[in-house]
């Protein structure tokens, strides 16, 4: 399925059409049952994305979060990350920055700005920090970008508890190494594995 297949799919399909889109290209399968003993929030299947408007919405955040480029030509996006590059699976995987542990931890105290923000600032500065805003300039807190990402972000925390210390919040953590890391042994693989004869 190529992109201009796939955006259309985002933007005009009914939404059991976008979510077989959806789970043609995504390493998950939203709304499945949790298995025995899990704990990390599962997403809401796309066939029961919100009617009207807000599912409108809804959608056009998921096309903005999977292809951010789309705002290159605003200069709100000057390098080539798209949100989904950080924030697996369109944010909804587990230990791999998901959307929907993140918005029920805002408002927040960020040491990075030193003030209290909202999820909405939190979604400016990763325009601002991640993708490289032109001038310095992230969208408008109160521009459609950040209401759709906003609205889709929501979408994606349906039935999660605010809570800080969700499971799969953030990043998964990787456990050490068996083997210190060691200089002259990654010259040594470097050469072997890497090296042009």
């Amino acid at each position: 399925m190529n992109r201009i297949t796939i955006l259309s799919l985002i933007l005009f399909a009914t939404p059991a059409v976008f979510a077989d889109a959806y789970l043609d290209r995504e390493p998950i399968e939203p709304g499945r049952a949790l298995a025995e003993g899990e704990q990390h929030h599962q997403v809401t299947h796309w066939e029961m994305l919100p009617e009207g408007e807000m599912g409108e919405s809804v959608k056009r955040g998921y096309s903005l979060f999977m292809n951010t480029q789309q705002m290159r030509a605003s200069g709100k996006v000057n390098n080539g990350m798209n949100c989904t590059n950080c924030h697996l699976g369109g944010g909804s995987v587990a230990d791999a920055a998901p959307m929907w542990a993140a918005f029920v931890s805002y408002p927040a105290y960020r040491s990075k700005n030193k003030r209290v923000n909202t999820f909405q600032d939190r979604l400016q500065g990763c325009f601002l920090y991640s993708m490289n805003a032109e001038g310095g300039k992230p969208p408008e807190v109160t521009s459609q970008e950040i209401l759709d990402l906003n609205a889709y972000s929501y979408w994606l925390s349906f039935g999660v508890t605010v809570d800080n210390n969700l499971p799969g919040r953030g990043f998964g953590h990787i456990s050490e190494p068996e083997l210190a890391p060691d200089y002259e042994r990654a010259e040594g693989i470097s050469r072997e594995l890497c090296s042009v004869p």
